[in-house]
């Protein structure tokens, strides 16, 4: 046995995984971002992967620091990171950069107890920010990101977390969030658990662009044979293999039994495991045993002074008792002063030997102690709510302030204890209903969109069918939930069968409800079923407060618009417009969802300064509400009018967090908003290759749907491609988003855009003819109300006579530029003054088309519309004006910025890889910008780039 021990410490195999975990190391080692999940079966060896990382990691000169996911703690919020990190997070706040202020270091004492400890004084929560979870929790992912950067500031960081297949939610979206957007320092995140498809993050981590996957596989017959070494006869061998199947662990736990061992197929652990393990503890003293027991309920990390209450002991027995347990190897010592089991698999079976009552009575036990001495809720929460009776008012309040001090950072948990309490409130208890909705809305928040629906249907059964405002408040998140699932059909059933229900259907709840079941056909692009169902909606009613008249009347532009009566629809916008001016925030609640209606018809008639300044109220209120499920697409609609107006660079950042909000809640619909609006702003930015990247995995995500939001993922696409020479494609995927201009189709200004691109692709193709007929679409769905349209019908005409007759092909275009720039398109205008400029250039009129090329020039210089900005000056020095080089906006062979970096890094001899992770980009970005640069090169291969970049020409 003494040998088997001493074999065992030392690594069999692995050489795959070693050296995955050498590059890492030595990748962080130089200033880079590794991020390795190791994943395979319990007792397969992944800890002790880690071991070795941490081991090989700290003469390299890293800082480690390591956490553990735990079984039975798996609600407490940021629970692996609070293990890896608590005990040094206070030593590096100060360390942190001076913009971060007092309202980050609150959002670290909302996790680190041990940060509020050494604050004097305490730090105040962050104002607002139990209002919206959804931003505070991206804030505080921020800070977190910002912590970890800290710690490798001085020197690089290996940031250890294992069993996150037991990990809390909080702890799994962080994660999330830190390979999406890497530290800029010289970090290795090494992670293990065992892979479950049920929980979405893990799937995100191990298919991260930025990280290392590792299947860690069992050992086959030669490596079980070196892991038991010569002690072992090899018939013994062959055996243990056999019924362990290669598992180190069962391997080890078997190798201690004498006689035969067998193995159950639909266990998870062996039950020779088991049993080896148990007859383990059957060695320990009575006094171990109970002190084992005491700290497998207690915590995964626990101290000599908690276990001997949780005991019922005194401490001094508990030590002496802890003394065997580490001798036995039971449990093992930390650095930290604190104790653990050696894997997790040993508390579980320690913790299956303790009677049900007996844990319930040590949770009890270790309640009330934490109680006296004052603990937070959040630490009482764990074990009240395995503790606690039906009616309990004492355990029920400390549920709720447990789940109210952490509904803004780990929603989560929140949810899980909310439902705590609800499981022991009295069915009359006052707070029942408004604590299920609570629930539903935070399943949501935190991308638990099934729970959120289970929530939300659990209030409409305890609740009679057709009752009140709550009901049907829970009905519309019910039916907002299953849309969000993508289960788009069941969402108008669920409301349909509500309204059936509801006996006045003029009651502010039912028009609420039917309301929505006018934006789900809107957004299916069922212009007349929506027409019909608002018609039905008187404007007013005795009955109805501010909201649900505003509400009402927010929603009746879009369908007018969608509708082709355009003259009605601005007559029902300006009405809107003027409600909304007049109706306080306070009383816009219930009428929020119908607001972002009533901005989306601004931004599509033509109103982007209007759109953005109400997408900017929206944002407050929902913010101020908690209704952060709208937050995401009022953010991509903000973008849009940003993008419209010129405001390229803050149009990307709002997409960006748009974006961010939307994956965080798992809504492919607000994802697919968001990535074709930053993939807009990248294409007038001139990163083509950016912009193919986000529309594609917006089509991807949106699928055949065939609803409006796809369409305008299929419109971004378009306009990338054609940007990067895929001139077929991108016809395909405007013609796409016009859904080939049947009925029914998208709306009339898109309709008008894709003729209009349509016209200019044309044209630059040579095909006339071909040209002129999409001039005269464009002229089709164009509507003299609609000023947009008319400047957009007007340079398609100028694209169709661009190489006939370039004199009147100037004309319309300068009419347009004049038409949109008065209309506040300041990008549009500054294309349609760059094809007045090109046009009269060809019809000889010089003076004219510098005039009209030096005016692009300043919108697209304005604007940051660098590929744009480098048409217009390419067509000045056609025409002998000399332009000076304003920075590097452009590089060689005119590759844009980012190109020119993705160059250089090639000519480094960097690989796709590590290009991404230099530039905080997806390796299928690189991919897509190498495409570009070859073009633009005529090379086909990484050694032209270098050749071509060398070369003095």
């Amino acid at each position: 046995m003494d040998e088997f021990t001493a074999r065992s410490t030392s690594l069999v195999g692995r050489r795959e995984e070693l050296r995955a975990i050498d590059e890492a190391i030595a990748a962080a080692a130089g200033g880079g971002f590794r991020f390795l999940a190791l994943t395979g079966e319990p007792g397969v060896g992944k800890t002790r992967l880690l071991n070795e990382l941490a081991a090989r990691a700290a003469p390299e000169g890293f800082l480690v620091l390591a956490g553990r996911a735990s079984e039975y703690e798996r609600e407490v919020p940021f629970g692996v990171l609070v293990d890896a990190l608590g005990d040094h997070v206070p030593d590096v706040v100060p360390k942190l950069p001076p913009r971060v202020g007092p309202a980050a270091v609150a959002r670290l004492s909302g996790i680190f107890p041990t940060v509020a400890d050494r604050c004097e004084p305490p730090p105040a929560p962050e104002p607002g920010a139990d209002a919206n979870p959804v931003a505070a929790r991206h804030r505080l992912h921020g800070t977190l990101r910002l912590v970890v950067q800290t710690f490798a500031k001085s020197r690089p960081l290996a940031l250890i977390l294992d069993g996150l297949h037991w990990g809390d939610s909080a702890s799994l979206g962080f994660l999330d969030y830190l390979v999406r957007n890497p530290p800029r320092a010289g970090v290795v995140v090494a992670t293990a658990f065992h892979y479950r498809p049920d929980i979405p993050s893990l799937a995100r981590l191990i298919q991260a662009d930025d990280g290392l996957h590792l299947n860690v596989g069992c050992f086959d017959l030669g490596e079980t044979a070196e892991y038991l070494g010569a002690g072992f006869s090899r018939a013994r061998q062959r055996e243990l293999h056999r019924v362990s199947g290669g598992n180190p662990f069962y391997l080890e736990a078997l190798s201690r039994m004498d006689g035969a061992a067998t193995r159950d197929p639909q266990a998870e652990v062996p039950l020779s495991v088991r049993a080896a393990i148990q007859l383990e503890l059957g060695g320990l003293s009575e006094p171990a045993l109970l002190v084992a027991r005491a700290a497998a309920v207690a915590a995964d990390a626990f101290e000599p002074g908690l276990i001997a209450v949780a005991a019922g002991v005194p401490e001094s027995d508990v030590v002496t008792a802890l003394d065997e347990l580490v001798v036995s190897g039971v449990v093992q010592p930390s650095a930290t002063g604190r104790f653990r089991f050696r894997h997790p698999l040993v508390r579980n079976t320690v913790y299956s030997t303790a009677a049900a009552g007996w844990r319930h009575a040590v949770h009890a036990r270790i309640a009330r102690h934490l109680e006296q001495v004052g603990a937070p809720a959040t630490l009482l929460a764990h074990h009240v709510e395995n503790s606690a009776r039906y009616g309990d008012a004492a355990a029920i309040d400390i549920l709720l302030r447990a789940a109210r001090a952490v509904e803004s950072h780990a929603p989560s948990a929140a949810a899980f204890w909310f439902s705590g309490a609800l499981r022991r409130m009295p069915e009359d208890h006052p707070e029942r209903v408004a604590v299920m909705l609570k629930v539903s809305r935070l399943h949501v928040v935190a991308g638990e969109l099934e729970q959120g629906e289970r929530a939300a249907d659990e209030v409409m059964r305890l609740l009679p069918r057709g009752e009140g405002t709550d009901r049907a408040r829970a009905a519309r998140f019910s039916a907002m939930t299953r849309r969000l699932l993508g289960r788009v059909e069941e969402s108008r059933a669920v409301i349909m069968d509500e309204l059936r229900a509801m006996p006045d259907r003029e009651s502010p709840a039912a028009v609420h409800l039917r309301l929505r079941l006018v934006a789900e056909n809107l957004l299916r692009m069922d212009q007349d079923a929506a027409r019909a169902l608002l018609d039905d909606i008187p404007e007013h009613s005795p009955s109805w407060d501010a909201a649900c008249t505003m509400a009402v009347a927010a929603l009746r532009p879009m369908c007018s618009y969608a509708d082709g009566q355009i003259d009605r629809a601005l007559g029902e916008l300006d009405t809107a417009s003027h409600l909304l001016a007049i109706t306080p925030d306070g009383q816009l609640a219930e009428s929020v969802d119908s607001l972002t209606w009533l901005c989306w018809s601004e931004l599509l008639m033509g109103r982007p300064a209007d759109a953005s300044r109400h997408f900017e109220r929206v944002l407050s209120v929902t913010r101020a509400t908690g209704q952060h499920f709208i937050v995401s697409v009022a953010m991509c609609g903000l973008a849009r009018a940003q993008t419209a107006l010129g405001g390229l660079a803050r149009a990307a950042t709002t997409a960006d967090e748009a974006v961010e909000l939307a994956e965080m809640l798992n809504a492919g619909q607000q994802i697919v908003f968001g990535l074709a609006q930053r993939s807009v702003v990248e294409y007038w930015k001139g990163n083509g290759a950016d912009a193919v990247d986000f529309a594609q995995r917006a089509v991807d995500t949106a699928g055949d749907q065939g609803e409006w939001w796809g369409k305008q993922a299929e419109l971004a696409l378009g306009l990338a491609l054609v940007e990067t020479g895929q001139a077929e494609a991108g016809a395909r995927s405007l013609l796409e988003a016009a859904n080939g201009f049947a009925r029914p189709g998208s709306d009339l200004v898109t309709l008008v855009q894709v003729s209009e691109r349509l016209a200019e692709l044309e044209a630059a193709r040579g095909r006339h003819a071909a040209s002129a007929e999409w001039a005269a679409e464009a002229d089709k769905y164009s509507h003299a109300s609609l000023p947009v349209s008319t400047g957009l019908a007007a340079l398609a005409r100028a694209h169709s006579l661009l190489s006939t007759d370039p004199g009147a092909a100037a004309e319309h275009a300068r009419g347009a530029a004049a038409v949109l720039a008065g209309n506040e398109y300041p990008l549009d205008a500054g294309r349609a003054l760059l094809t007045a400029g090109t046009a009269a250039a060809r019809a000889s009129r010089r003076d004219t088309a510098k005039a009209d090329l030096r005016r692009a020039a300043e919108v697209f210089g304005g604007c940051g519309a660098a590929s744009f900005l480098r048409r217009a000056v390419r067509e000045q020095r056609r025409l002998g004006i000399y332009v000076p080089v304003r920075g590097r906006s452009s590089g060689p062979h005119e590759l844009s910025r980012r190109e020119l970096e993705v160059a250089e890094l090639v000519s480094a001899g960097r690989t796709n890889q590590q290009i991404a992770e230099a530039l905080f980009i997806s390796a299928r970005t690189v991919e897509s910008h190498l495409a570009h640069i070859f073009a633009k090169l005529g090379v086909s291969s990484r050694a032209g780039v270098v050749s071509a970049l060398r070369s003095p020409s």
